[in-house]
């Protein structure tokens, strides 16, 4: 009986087994025939020269497995594509020509397609409109679709509205523009992220109607040309939403306070716009190492921000207030480099560049010992660098670049043992530049602007004594040398009020000498009378 149970259990692990070496090794036929068929239609738009090197591997010999083709993925059981890519590997000429979907008929298990930068102008059906709308409403399972770097416009919505079952939609980098109709695809329930950057969409944002798409987590719009104030409210009803990007735009006015009610919010970017108002404090607190931003006493945020980027934004590190508390895990300009979870000490990277703060640098920044970037220039800042920096040694990248730094360079900074790029040109820095180390690899453009600074990579030679002397008493010296003027002043006063009282003081007096100098005198005013007259 045993024996039988143990035979029964070997035959079905073998029949598992063959099943999945069978869907790894092979796809569905009509499905490879289709994807032929999609190469066909490539070539015939490729530049001339280039049809070669057009997906190579996909041939049309009956015993290539489309599922190892380039770009192409398969559910390894039933050997159907779920994934079809065509990325950077294809040469488009970008003549507008209309892709068919009646070519993606066969992939009903198709999950993702990318067909970005491919230079498609629009879609068309087989035989209208109506057909090439029934065509993505036959791909039940389609949740990622990207369509971006193309030159699709507005007319596009209504065939993507039929493709209820996407959750990811990039449609950047393309020919759209005017007003958003963002209601032709109000039945994209499950949608999650929308991505419409870089097009040519202006006036206002359609709030309402996007919150319509409840289930929304990240929306884009940044570099299009929207205007007016950020009345925001419909976006603020997306509870969901945790990463919104509204950059280069044509916003004005304040800070949409609405957004306080997003307490899932992660990544916001709300930079290169017009908004006025004054974000007061950025303060870092030494023993909670927790990050406080102070906008306005009736700004009470709620949400829990991971990456926030404010560049070229006025703001200010003026007034250290105790009320607002904001935990920023990561800050930069042009890059996300982590959603690390917990407080500021995860931090890994911060850019503050490009805005007006001002004020010195808080030495508790060196307790940010996770922190791999640190970008502060093109700033108003001034005071010394924190020698408490020494504690960064994680940082990669220091950039501290057209300030109004002044003193030395810490030679604690040695002790940054990650720092591979260091930028603190065009300030007013003095005194010996640090040798050895990482710092012996950071050349010469690092320093410029900076007249005071000597020692290499420099072309100035200064001894360390008098280097340190000129920037640890720099500031003295120069009220000294303000003192010693005012005293010239003082002195040379003083002397010539002397002379003229002796002077008058001898003439007072009876004596040859004065009755000479007073005759000397009436000559003189005899002469010139006689010139006169």
């Amino acid at each position: 009986m045993e024996g039988k149970l143990f035979l029964g259990q070997y035959l079905m692990w073998v029949m598992i087994l063959l099943g999945q070496l069978h869907g790894y090794k092979s796809c569905v036929e009509k499905e490879r025939n289709a994807l032929f068929e999609i190469k066909k239609y490539v070539i015939a738009r490729s530049k001339e020269g280039l049809s070669d090197y057009v997906l190579p591997t996909w041939t049309n010999d009956t015993k290539s497995d489309c599922c190892r083709w380039e770009g192409v993925k398969c559910n390894r059981t039933s050997g159907r594509v779920t994934e079809i890519a065509f990325g950077s590997q294809v040469f488009i000429t970008g003549t507008g020509s209309p892709l068919n979907l009646s070519l993606l008929h066969p992939f009903e298990d198709v999950q993702s397609i990318d067909v970005s930068g491919l230079g498609f102008a629009q879609f068309n059906g087989f035989f209208d409109d109506v057909e090439g709308y029934r065509s993505l409403r036959r791909l039940t399972n389609l949740e990622i679709l990207d369509l971006s770097s193309n030159q699709f416009n507005n007319s596009i919505f209504p065939f993507l509205n039929a493709a209820t079952s996407l959750t990811t939609l990039f449609l950047r980098n393309n020919y759209m523009g005017g007003p958003l109709p963002v209601n032709e695809l109000r039945d994209l329930k499950n949608l999650e992220l929308l991505d419409l950057s870089n097009n040519r969409y202006n006036g206002s944002i359609p709030v309402q109607e996007l919150s319509a798409l409840s289930n929304l987590k990240a929306l884009d719009l940044s570099g299009n040309e929207f205007s007016g104030s950020m009345e925001l409210q419909g976006i603020c009803q997306l509870k969901n939403m945790q990463e919104l990007d509204l950059s280069g735009n044509k916003f004005v006015g304040r800070f949409p306070t609405c957004l306080t009610s997003l307490t899932e919010l992660r990544v916001l970017d709300l930079s290169s716009n017009h908004m006025t108002g004054k974000l007061k404090v950025f303060e870092f607190g030494s023993t909670s190492n927790s990050l406080k931003v102070e906008y306005e006493s009736s700004w009470k945020p709620k949400f829990k921000l991971r990456v926030i980027a404010l560049r070229l934004e006025p703001l200010w590190m003026d007034d250290f207030g105790p009320d607002t508390h904001i935990t920023i895990k990561f800050a930069t300009k042009h890059r996300y480099d982590s959603y690390m979870g917990g407080n500021l000490r995860l931090l890994f990277g911060m850019d503050l560049s490009e805005n007006e703060l001002s004020g010195e640098i808080p030495g508790e920044l060196g307790g940010l010992q996770e922190l791999q970037s640190l970008n502060l220039s093109h700033n108003k800042l001034s005071g010394v660098i924190p020698e408490s920096f020494k504690g960064l040694k994680n940082v990669e990248s220091l950039d501290l670049s057209f300030n109004r730094l002044q003193g030395r360079i810490p030679p604690q900074l040695l002790d940054m043992s990650s720092l591979s790029t260091f930028n603190v040109s065009f300030n007013n820095l003095s005194g010996v530049i640090p040798q050895g180390k990482q710092f012996n690899t950071i050349d010469n453009t690092s320093y410029l602007g900076n007249p005071l600074l000597c020692g290499q990579p420099t072309n100035r030679n200064c001894s360390s004594s008098s280097s340190v002397h000129e920037s640890d008493n720099g500031v003295k010296d120069d009220d000294e040398s303000t003192i010693d003027m005012v005293s010239f002043y003082w002195s040379f006063g003083a002397a010539y009020v002397t002379v003229l009282l002796g002077i008058f003081a001898s003439l007072s007096f009876d004596s040859p000498w004065s009755r000479f100098w007073f005759y000397i005198v009436e000559v003189f005013i005899h002469k010139v009378r006689n010139l006169l007259w």
